[in-house]
């Protein structure tokens, strides 16, 4: 049941989201007592909807199961989210400060067995870095402090394809970060 109604893999025996919302309101009867149920629906809108209702699946997986490690890293993804969507809410800055909190915990108990915390992190962190209202040097140390932790996920998991060009994608914006700062005119 698990591997059915998973929000990565729902999709691709449906491929409409709208009716992907509709299996998972059929569903809800069901199986609403379940976190990983909240879990899956929270996370489909958190990759490929609403943040709103996100926000509410989530909330409830957390309340179900606060201790699970894919809730602590999926309401972590959804922290970002919310920052990044609206980058100047009084908000997105204390989500973003919580989001790294719970993902670098992650990492640390579970790194060695799960690159998913290092990919959220790096890929999350890097888009906030590009829609957050970040100084230069405030900018440059979150993306030279992501670029340390994903490198630490490769050299873990190695045969991850994702962490690799994620890898490869934050040294290309150090770097940018590098070039504007010795640019004339860069600070």
């Amino acid at each position: 049941m698990k591997q059915l109604i998973n929000h990565a893999i729902l999709p691709r025996i449906v491929p409409d989201v709208t009716d992907v919302r509709g299996v998972y309101d059929t569903l809800e009867a069901v199986l609403g007592w379940d976190y990983h149920y909240w879990l899956q629906r929270g996370s489909l809108e958190v990759e490929r909807g609403n943040v709103r209702d996100a926000r509410q699946y989530l909330e409830t997986a957390k309340s179900l199961n606060s201790e699970d490690h894919l809730v602590r890293t999926e309401y972590a993804y959804l922290q970002f989210r919310l920052a990044i969507e609206s980058p100047r809410s009084p908000d997105a800055i204390g989500f973003v400060s919580m989001a790294i909190e719970a993902l670098e915990e992650q990492i640390e108990e579970r790194g060695a067995s799960d690159f998913y915390p290092f990919h959220v992190l790096g890929s999350q962190g890097l888009a906030w870095s590009r829609h957050g209202h970040l100084a230069k040097e405030e900018r440059r140390e979150l993306l030279n402090r992501l670029l340390r932790l994903v490198e630490k996920g490769v050299r873990l998991h190695p045969f991850s394809n994702d962490l690799v060009a994620l890898r490869d994608d934050l040294k290309k914006e150090v770097l940018s970060t590098a070039v504007a700062r010795g640019s004339p005119g860069g600070q």
